[in-house]
């Protein structure tokens, strides 16, 4: 079992900002959760990490980036979360983890709107594995780029907790609802074509006023 916890929300000059969109199935809901969530269901969202963030080593084989993630959003019927701080793990197996690569990200005490019912806070879990250990050569530096074919596990989690937290805990306190990625895809950050633009518009302004002097 694989566990995260929150990252701080950094943002420096050398940020390399990389940001996936994904969706997914429902294919587990715990009974006590089955009046809130059901596996018809569909999960979608996106997230946000900084490739250059700095490792803070676990020891042998396993990177965790514990402010690399910048930014999660998710849907799940009416239910959205966001969170805006996150660890990431890698694992580049030599043999030691049953000759596993792992890519995981991890955010707790996400903010929930429409929440079913109650107030909740929750975490959430997405973990992309290679049985084969052939996706990463490396831990470090965190991988600019990810294609979810390349590997035989994509699963995502999530778990709910009521807020203010209950005494005794309700039942289904802490159970995870649990599903399958089928689609990752790479999502362009807005301020790259901001400042794409800008750039653009710069260029334009000068070549007209250097074509303004010569009249």
């Amino acid at each position: 079992m694989i566990f995260f916890g929150s990252g701080s929300l950094t943002t420096s000059a050398n940020a390399a900002l990389i940001s996936y969109a994904f969706e997914g199935t429902v294919t587990s809901v715990p009974v006590s959760m089955s009046a809130f969530f059901t596996t018809s269901q569909t999960i979608s969202g996106s997230f946000t990490y900084d490739s250059n963030a700095a490792n803070n080593n676990m020891g042998g084989q396993v990177g965790f980036f514990t402010s690399a993630l910048n930014r999660l959003q998710f849907k799940i019927g009416a239910m959205l979360g966001n969170s805006e701080a996150g660890s990431i793990l890698v694992l580049n197996d030599d043999g030691s983890y049953n000759g596993v690569d792992i890519f995981g990200i991890g955010f707790s005490n996400l903010i929930i709107e429409n929440a079913p019912v109650f107030p909740f806070v929750a975490s959430f879990g997405l973990v992309l594995e290679d049985d084969q250990g052939q996706v990463f050569s490396s831990f470090e530096p965190l991988p600019p780029s990810l294609t979810l074919s390349a590997f035989s596990g994509r699963n995502w989690n999530i778990r709910l907790f009521l807020e203010p937290p209950q005494d005794p805990p309700l039942l289904f306190e802490g159970e995870r609802i649990v599903g399958d990625i089928t689609s990752l895809t790479p999502v362009p950050l807005p301020s790259t074509a901001i400042l794409f633009m800008s750039g653009l518009g710069w260029l334009v302004l000068k070549l007209r006023k250097n074509n303004l002097g010569t009249i």
